[in-house]
């Protein structure tokens, strides 16, 4: 048995990490690729490419660019997280405590308002960072487990267990 609280921390990690590890290379770096076509757009056509890069002005509309392009990549990260955030308060059964359950044929997790039996082929994949372990039962859901847990032993029993056992 495994007893442990879910945090709003915890579903923040696991957004970031999702996002950081699923999304496509185009998801990732829109931004920068259209200010990277826009700085080539701008030292082509104003003239020749020695001259043009000697040119302070065409530096500034380029670090201007820039500029908007880190802030506009702050503002979407910063609307995500409130995003979750709001989703989080409207919806409070996603963090509290938890406790997991697991013998040779399922996992079980316990909330304060429910208990959810999962067949060990459900679970997809188990990934990890620094600080979670994350039992993907579907392409975007998963159950997070830090590593802080006290109980440790159960925790790899656990992880080795689903390793093995899913699909």
């Amino acid at each position: 048995m495994i007893k442990f609280e879910q945090t709003t921390e915890d579903l923040i990690a696991f957004n970031s990490y999702y996002l950081k590890t699923h999304s496509t290379f185009f998801q990732k770096y829109w931004r920068w690729l259209v200010a990277t076509v826009f700085s080539i757009y701008v030292f082509k056509t104003s003239g020749q490419i020695v001259d043009s890069l000697l040119n302070w002005g065409n530096w500034v509309i380029v670090g201007f660019v820039g500029l908007i392009t880190f802030l506009l990549t702050r503002l979407a990260d910063s609307t995500k997280r409130k995003a979750l955030i709001a989703f989080i308060k409207n919806n409070p059964q996603n963090i509290g405590n938890r406790q997991i359950d697991y013998d040779e044929e399922k996992v079980t997790v316990i909330t304060d308002s429910s208990s959810t039996d999962y067949k060990y082929s459900a679970f997809i994949k188990v990934e990890e960072n620094d600080k979670y372990f994350f039992l993907f039962t579907g392409k975007q859901t998963a159950l997070i487990l830090a590593k802080k847990i006290t109980d440790k032993d159960a925790l790899t029993k656990l992880i080795e267990k689903l390793r093995t056992n899913s699909k």
